[in-house]
């Protein structure tokens, strides 16, 4: 296991997160979503990102921070699972930092009930919550999810038969 990694910052509202930097596809600037039907509420749709459909998760859920509605002052951060890619709504955008392992605080020990960050680690006098990206998604949300986007291929192999 290595001692050092790298995080991406980005921000929501006033508040700074992370991604480790492996699990980063890469980011683009904010663009049309595509409502997906009977997705789960942490959806808020699907982008079309060079021929791949990519669903858009609203991480401000996740935090309890006020959704808001994409503008071209936005960014989207593609990440990537073991099962899907995804992209995350965000604000802006920040710099890579290298991380000590050392450093970090697992989420267990302070907030044993968001599952969803890997840790915390203090930078510059602030705490940054690293999000876990294969945890952004309840097994049931990402149930839901698919069978949404299978829904949708469907619709859309029938519509392109038609024509």
């Amino acid at each position: 296991m290595q001692d050092r990694f790298e995080i991406l910052l980005f921000y929501l509202a006033d508040w700074r997160f992370a991604l480790r930097l492996p699990s980063i596809d890469k980011i683009i600037m904010a663009a049309e979503i595509t409502p997906l039907p009977d997705a789960p509420g942490i959806v808020m749709g699907v982008l079309n990102v060079q021929g791949e459909i990519v669903s858009v998760i609203d991480i401000r859920k996740r935090f309890n921070l006020p959704s808001i509605e994409a503008d071209l002052d936005n960014f989207f951060i593609i990440g990537k699972t073991p099962k899907r890619k995804v992209a995350l709504l965000v604000d802006r955008v920040g710099e890579i930092i290298p991380v000590d392992r050392s450093k970090i605080i697992e989420s267990t020990t302070i907030l044993p009930s968001m599952e969803f960050i890997e840790g915390v680690v203090k930078l510059e006098g602030d705490i940054v919550y690293i999000h876990d990206l294969e945890q952004c998604l309840s097994l049931e949300e990402a149930r839901k999810l698919d069978a949404a986007l299978e829904k949708m291929k469907h619709s859309r192999k029938k519509g392109a038969a038609k024509k």
